[in-house]
């Protein structure tokens, strides 16, 4: 038969065929507007023993050879069945295995489109497998309202050539900078008289309304996947997180859902989260009370207690923190804007093919525009306000080149005021 037509996706040419015995009621599947469950959308990956392969070497690969497509890479070490004492001794390397997840169902259509069982790449001369343990399947609606789950082979034959990479889209980094939610002492001041720790409030009830709405917003309205999360190490600020992940790995939308109580379903796969010192409260007496403040100057932290508050699955137990202790009481305002803007690009660089939520205070979401957007002050930032920035990644072998960070937010859109110096001085 003819081609129906082409479509030009992530660089790659498609001409797509109807095959004749497919339902003629059935609606046409738009591999652009359909987005499949992230099952469908990822291939598995295994690798030679000895030839182990990084996330980046991996995201770079696929980026380049099929345009911005990927939407995350995991990678971990781990013996295969049967082999566990491999790679005890020094001259051997534990095999890898990983996942790379793409941010629609095309590419590993694409890859499958032949009936084969595995596919196999070369990434700087290490082979890397991917095994097709099932078929892929596509679901379509009849005009009669009924789905109907149709095999890959029988929906398209597709005809690709890869676009030269000269061509490839640049891949782009995000980070979105958000304050915690509403702190009970601004609310109710006699509740530090009898309060263990009178310098770390909880949330309000509504602040974790307000947490868990500012994250339904991230996960509709962004545009991009939130990869990971970073949190001050504060009670309030792992109660936004908490908050936030939940509606980030929530599935299916319930418009009745106020906090995380009202999620039935999530996947916890979605967003890994980890607590970072880099991201604490401005330690001094401008935005903590000398008669809260611990009277010998520490402020002390039970992490485990702290990570049990997030969402089961969540924690990345493997992050090693840029700030391995908690900044030093009386660090000066400059010293603190220094920190939240060293920060926000040693989280970045950890993980550049990442797109990350931080989770912190005012006076951080502050610097994530002042200190990245020339001859800005910031005046106002309200609770789970957050700021958005990005910036071209290039990667090349095993390492990459990143660019300035670009600040998106407008004034007054997300929560944050904002104004050119000029402005004040005038």
């Amino acid at each position: 038969m003819p081609p129906v037509g082409t479509l030009n996706i992530n660089g790659l040419i498609y001409k797509v065929r109807p095959c004749g015995h497919l339902n003629p009621f059935a609606e046409p599947w738009h591999p652009l507007m359909n987005r499949a469950p992230e099952s469908d959308r990822c291939l598995f990956l295994t690798f030679s023993k000895g030839h182990p392969l990084t996330e980046i070497e991996i995201l770079t690969f696929f980026t380049h050879k099929y345009g911005n497509c990927v939407e995350k890479v995991y990678v971990h070490w781990a013996p295969p069945p049967g082999e566990e004492n491999y790679g005890n001794d020094e001259s051997s390397t534990t095999a890898q295995f990983g996942k790379i997840v793409f941010t629609g169902q095309t590419i590993p259509l694409l890859l499958t489109a032949g009936g084969a069982k595995e596919c196999k790449f070369f990434v700087h001369g290490k082979p890397l497998w991917s095994p097709f343990p099932t078929p892929i399947s596509i679901r379509v609606k009849n005009r009669d309202g009924r789905n109907s789950l149709l095999h890959r082979k029988t929906l398209l034959i597709i005809r690709a050539t890869a676009m030269d990479s000269s061509e490839t889209k640049p891949y782009y980094q995000n980070v979105v900078v958000m304050r915690h939610g509403d702190r009970m002492d601004n609310f109710d001041p006699t509740w530090k008289i009898k309060a263990e720790r009178p310098w770390d409030p909880p949330l309000i009830d509504n602040g974790l309304a307000r947490a868990f709405r500012t994250g339904l917003t991230l996960r509709n309205q962004l545009g991009f996947p939130i990869h990971r999360v970073f949190v001050s190490p504060f009670f309030r600020c792992v109660q936004t997180a908490s908050e936030a992940v939940a509606a980030l790995c929530s599935v299916g939308d319930n418009p009745n859902a106020k906090t995380s109580r009202d999620v039935v379903s999530s996947d916890p796969s979605k967003v890994k989260v980890s607590i970072e010192y880099g991201l604490c409260e401005m330690l001094n007496k401008e935005t903590i009370r000398l008669d809260v403040a611990p009277k010998d100057g520490i402020f002390r932290f039970d992490i485990p207690k702290l990570e049990a508050l997030l969402s089961t699955g969540t924690v990345d137990h493997t992050f090693e923190r840029v700030y391995k202790e908690v900044p030093k009481w009386e660090e000066t305002v400059m010293g603190t804007r220094s920190r939240y803007q060293n920060i926000v690009k040693a989280l970045a660089d950890k993980y550049p093919s990442e797109n990350l939520l931080l989770v912190t205070h005012g006076e951080g979401v502050g610097v994530s525009v002042s200190g990245f957007l020339e001859d800005k002050t910031v005046v106002e930032v309200d609770y789970c306000a957050y700021s958005e920035l990005k910036r071209p990644i290039s990667f090349k072998n095993d390492s990459f080149t990143a660019g300035n960070f670009e600040v998106l937010t407008k004034s007054g859109q997300t929560g944050v005021t904002y104004f050119d110096n000029h402005q004040l001085v005038d």
